[in-house]
């Protein structure tokens, strides 16, 4: 979860997140402990 919210709040995504923002509503849900697909 850790190393979730680190990308989520990283420089890389940061313009893709602004991007987004203006594009489209939206709810994000991170679940711990899913198995990966």
């Amino acid at each position: 979860m850790a190393r979730l919210r680190e990308w989520y709040a990283s420089a890389e995504y940061a313009e893709a997140l602004r991007e987004r923002g203006k594009a489209l509503d939206r709810r994000l849900i991170f679940v711990e402990g899913a198995a990966p697909a």
